[in-house]
């Protein structure tokens, strides 16, 4: 971890300041996933369980989650949790369904009329991982889009932990979110069972969800293939920008920071902030939360790419359009509107003074991006257009005419946006 001075650095430092980890290994993870691919696509079932033997040390009897494992998964979860589970996905619902488009026609030149149509994509196979941390967040954050969007085939992915079994609370989210078919199967392996279909395991239209290196290059491969399945945007590692101004406290900072550093050892957690006493503060409040979390071994790594900015105002406002360009913005300013406009971000936001991401990511913000993206493309996050397809029909003849042409292309609707938290 460091404190920079920002105006004392040259050029060639301010970048690499803001670099983000280079991802290791490309080549041996994308040779690995097309063996994985290749062995799903020719053996099928029986290569999805001596993958998982092999590669997560567990000996699977049926890849299906039975209706006895969704009830025992319900009892392992604690009435406050379940609650919980059922208010995330009220929050992200109710955020989503208001975002239903009207019908759109227009006339373009006399005579001459054009309509968007959106029409669910059949069948969709959502990922959620499970390593070092289930995420039930993830199974919300795509079974609601997912069903508002009324896609008929929904189907979720997951691997399995030690006991041969789905983590119970990514279960009970899934179902509470509308998806009945979850497999216990992860990795590169889980992307090419979905991509292609095996004899358990039903052949999807398109993939969403994040996941390790192997499962993002699966992503990348099998969406190339003419037989294959389309991807959402591919992940990258987690990271996280916190600007904030001198009002900020330096332990919901620390905790912000913290929340992504611990996902992985390449992951990246900066603060930008005017304030000298606020980046020493917020430094000593990481060294200190961070002795108390479970993943030491992972902080150990990522801590060492942690960066502490100090930028003075006038300085400021030239490098925040740069420094805002990550998957997770978090703008602690005193004035919040002000603190938006200054900073610009270009991913979803969470705004506030008092606001902790780690709360917002799992419960409260609806925005929150689904899977990270390595991209700079706002438009990575899920929604319930992403599961969807638009088809423009165009009227051939004059007004009045009801013989319409077919329509010639099809793709996902995607729209650039940056959401803002309504506090």
């Amino acid at each position: 971890m460091r404190i920079l001075d920002w105006k004392s650095l040259s050029a060639v430092q301010q970048r690499d300041a803001l670099q983000r980890p280079a991802q290791r290994d490309a080549a041996r993870v994308t040779a690995t996933a097309q063996d994985i691919i290749e062995r799903v696509r020719s053996d099928g079932d029986a290569a999805l369980i001596a993958l998982t033997e092999q590669l997560d040390g567990v000996r699977l009897a049926g890849l299906r989650v039975t209706a006895s494992e969704f009830a025992e998964a319900e009892a392992e979860l604690s009435a406050k949790q379940n609650a919980a589970i059922e208010r995330a996905i009220s929050t992200i619902h109710r955020f989503h369904a208001a975002q239903m488009p009207a019908p759109l026609r227009v006339e373009t030149a006399p005579g001459v009329q054009c309509e968007r149509i959106s029409v669910p994509i059949r069948a969709v196979g959502l990922y959620v991982p499970a390593g070092s941390a289930p995420l039930p967040s993830t199974a919300i954050m795509l079974a609601v889009p997912a069903a508002i969007a009324g896609c008929p085939v929904r189907i979720l992915c997951t691997p399995p932990n030690r006991h041969a079994k789905a983590d119970p609370a990514v279960l009970v989210a899934a179902r509470k979110a509308g998806v009945e078919r979850v497999f216990k199967v992860g990795g590169a392996q889980a992307i090419a069972a979905m991509a292609y279909g095996t004899g358990t395991i039903p052949k999807c239209d398109k993939i969403f969800g994040p996941g390790n290196a192997w499962v993002t290059a699966a992503k990348l491969l099998v969406a190339q293939h003419a037989e294959g399945a389309a991807a959402d945007l591919p992940a990258g590692v987690s990271e996280v920008m916190v600007i904030a101004d001198a009002g900020a406290r330096a332990d919901f900072i620390a905790a912000d920071l913290l929340a992504q550093a611990e996902h992985s050892p390449d992951a990246q957690a900066i603060l930008v902030t005017s304030d000298p006493e606020l980046a020493a503060a917020a430094m000593r409040e990481v060294q200190r939360q961070s002795v108390r979390l479970l993943r030491a071994r992972i902080l150990t790594e990522s801590l060492k790419t942690m960066r502490f900015i100090v930028a003075t105002r006038s300085r400021r406002r030239s490098t925040l359009p740069i420094v805002t360009r990550r998957n997770i913005c978090c703008c602690k300013f005193a004035n919040r509107a002000h603190g938006c406009r200054e900073s610009r971000p270009r991913a979803p936001c969470s705004l506030g003074p008092g606001r902790r991401k780690p709360w917002a990511i799992i419960a409260a913000d609806p925005t929150t991006p689904c899977p990270p993206t390595a991209t700079l493309d706002p438009t990575a996050a899920c929604r319930w257009r992403t599961f969807r397809s638009a088809s423009p029909f165009r009227n051939s003849r004059r007004r009045g005419s009801k013989d319409w042409a077919r329509p010639r292309k099809r793709w996902p609707v995607l729209k650039a946006w940056m959401p803002m938290q309504r506090l």
